[in-house]
């Protein structure tokens, strides 16, 4: 039965791509002349973001990074989309101080097909989501180096952010960290596809406590109906609060002095706004690492079949590496495991070892960590990044390298 379904659900893919390519060609030919005129312009068109937080944060600082740096002359960039479910409309009222974006839905119908002519298309397909190629997202990122963030929220938003946080218990002047599990709940439409990349908060109850011990506040980051962190003096369980908004959800991730998370979009608001993160359960592996130099973090560990964890080389030589669906780890027999309480508390007093300027690592861990990094090659997600994995992690699984 289920081979009949999968064989089922392949032949209607098809069957919408074909439907696709001919409502493509037909609104490409209709929109020909248009375009060529468009050409004549110095006007070219971008859609980023799709819905996902991510790629609405990472996109339009790629770009706006690679303006910065000289690389788009005489282009004058106008994005779209559509306001709704799922896109963060604060996020993108940030970005239009900087760029023309327009969220109207008949400019969408209009300026769409435009993006069907290459020469017109402001193209972000590689910058989050490649296909056996290094993020060019991460490429920006290093030649960006240490210039300030362009991404920085308005004072409305920073004064109104500071003001929230005070009703919400948050004592003036107190430093805090988000914290993010990732559930099914924002996205439950495709949660069969990147369940994978889910954990449970339970596990990250030492971390939070290890914040907590050296003076700051974890605020639980998610959507309303997520699981809570266990209620006590300096937590506060954000998406059960009135407070819980789009534009709230900006301000957390860019004044945080940390973010401590997972494999989800939300911890690239954090990336824009130059905030460091400290990310577990990393999955898939090629996609292991974060974006700044001052980001750690620890990937998820695999069990085969037979219940052995393949090394590490193993993983990153594999297709097993840069498996980004759900389906590919089940069809592989793969079991995936989550990062331990110990583990996360461990990443949690690196990074503040790290901010506090107290961090101790010996000539072993650095081997370690050029030794894992060493790992990733051109196929890699990651490929060409200067973050780390958890010292403690890699001691831990020194086996496994």
């Amino acid at each position: 039965m289920h081979m009949i379904q999968k064989r089922f659900i392949r032949k209607k893919s098809v069957r919408s791509r074909l439907g696709s390519q001919v409502w493509r060609f037909v609104q490409m030919a209709v929109w020909a002349v248009p375009a060529l005129v468009m050409w004549l312009t110095p006007y070219r068109v971008g859609r980023p973001g799709m819905r996902a937080i991510g790629q609405l944060a990472a996109e339009p600082d790629y770009f706006l990074k690679k303006s910065a740096l000289g690389d788009c002359p005489n282009i004058e960039p106008i994005f779209f989309n559509k306001r709704g479910y799922g896109l963060n409309a604060a996020l993108l009222d940030v970005w239009a101080r900087h760029v023309k974006i327009t969220t109207n839905r008949i400019a969408y119908d209009l300026l769409r097909p435009f993006e069907y002519f290459r020469f017109l298309r402001i193209d972000f397909v590689d910058v989050l989501l490649p296909v056996d190629r290094p993020a060019q997202y991460q490429t920006i990122v290093n030649r960006w180096g240490h210039r300030p963030p362009i991404f920085r929220l308005p004072n409305e938003i920073l004064a109104e952010g500071y003001r929230a946080l005070r009703e919400m218990g948050v004592p003036d002047g107190a430093w805090f960290v988000p914290v993010h599990a990732r559930d099914g709940i924002f996205a439950p439409t495709v949660e069969h596809r990147y369940d994978y990349r889910n954990c449970h908060i339970s596990n990250y109850t030492a971390g939070v406590d290890a914040i907590i011990a050296r003076g700051g506040w974890c605020i639980r980051m998610g959507e309303k109906g997520t699981p809570p962190i266990a209620e006590r003096q300096g937590v506060v369980n954000y998406p059960d609060t009135l407070f819980k908004s789009d534009w709230m959800d900006i301000f957390l991730c860019n004044q945080a002095r940390f973010f401590l998370g997972n494999t989800s979009g939300l911890k690239m608001v954090s990336t824009i706004s130059g905030v460091p993160c400290a990310a577990a359960n990393m999955i898939p592996h090629d996609c292991a690492f974060g974006f700044l130099r001052g980001d750690i973090s620890i990937p998820k560990l695999l069990r085969i079949e037979d219940g052995t964890m393949p090394r590490f080389a193993e993983i990153f030589a594999s297709d097993l590496s840069r498996y980004h669906e759900s389906w590919q780890f089940t069809d592989a027999g793969v079991i995936l495991v989550e990062n331990t309480p110990q583990q996360i508390h461990d990443l949690a007093i690196e990074m503040l070892d790290v901010l506090d300027g107290k961090a101790q690592r010996t000539a072993e861990d650095e081997a370690r960590q050029e030794a894992f990094r060493r790992l990733l090659t051109p196929r890699h997600h990651a490929y060409g990044t200067s973050s780390r994995i958890g010292a403690a992690f890699l001691r831990e699984h020194a086996h496994l390298l």
